[in-house]
């Protein structure tokens, strides 16, 4: 297997908001039977470099573009080792999406958002007319 060094195409943790630009670079030049190891850290993954891109995924899910964080076509047998890095997500990225591939592996890594899709609420208070809930601004 081939290994290489994001951080020897300019991708360290903590450094960039162009994270999804210079990962589809380098996947789209990356050998099959590829691996493709991050440093340690934090990566945070912004819309403004996200790589747009469309696909029907469901009857009632229509949009025109849909984003990507890490986006590859058409590539197989990469690996994608973030040795234990942590990625934030902000607003609706797709973390991952692999069109037309075979044999992508991802290791080593946790995924998290800055601001969650959801939250939790406690109710508080509640009657046939209304309902009184909080939420915990410090988790949400």
């Amino acid at each position: 297997m081939n290994l290489f060094d994001a951080s020897e195409f300019g991708i360290f943790p903590g450094s960039s908001d162009q994270y999804s630009v210079r990962i589809q670079e380098v996947l789209n030049h990356l050998p099959p039977e590829s691996c493709l190891r991050f440093l340690p850290g934090e990566y945070d993954f912004l819309p403004g470099s996200s790589i747009p891109f469309s696909l029907h995924v469901s009857n009632s899910y229509q949009i025109d573009n849909l984003y990507a964080a890490v986006f590859g076509n058409g590539l197989n047998h990469i690996h994608l080792d973030w040795q234990g890095s942590h990625l934030i997500f902000h607003e609706d990225l797709s973390p991952f999406v692999f069109l037309n591939c075979s044999d992508i592996q991802i290791h080593n890594l946790s995924i998290d958002w800055k601001i969650p899709f959801s939250a939790e609420a406690t109710v508080v208070n509640a009657c046939k007319e209304w309902v009184d809930i909080t939420i915990d601004a410090q988790q949400y």
